[in-house]
């Protein structure tokens, strides 16, 4: 006869498969989704040599947490990070979607430009992303 400790176990098992088979690997092919790739760049003062490429230098975008919004630009769909060169890549359902990326206008104003995203069966969509400071 099960223990109630052994039905525990069991019961954290089967949550923990259902868990593992909800992602979509990266790797993972099917008809309903599509691969998002994309590399995010930071345009602002050129760094000195000696110097790690992270912002506020120009360059790639480590770190850099991509928001994918539905089609409406208002509710976050997704997120992802960039890798160590500022790429980053994420499987979704198929259909439209919005990346903003920011452009700073003045110290105080910052404007976030619209990327609209379609993401087709079978196919790779991939988008430049740039935050720009406006400083040179």
């Amino acid at each position: 006869m099960f223990c109630l400790r052994d039905k525990i176990i069991v019961l954290l098992l089967f949550l923990i498969a259902g868990c593992i088979t909800q992602g979509h690997p990266i790797d993972s092919r099917s008809k309903e989704d599509g691969l998002l790739t994309g590399t995010v760049t930071f345009t602002g003062v050129p760094c000195p040599p000696d110097r790690m490429r992270v912002p506020p230098c120009d360059g790639p975008y480590p770190n850099y947490e991509v928001l994918i919004y539905k089609e409406d630009g208002k509710t976050i769909f997704a997120r992802t990070l960039t890798d160590r060169d500022g790429i980053f890549k994420i499987r979704l359902p198929l259909g439209r979607y919005i990346i903003y990326s920011k452009q700073f206008n003045s110290v105080s104003k910052t404007t976030e430009v619209p990327n609209l995203i379609k993401l087709e069966a079978g196919k790779t969509t991939h988008i430049n992303i740039n935050i720009d400071t406006g400083i040179r």
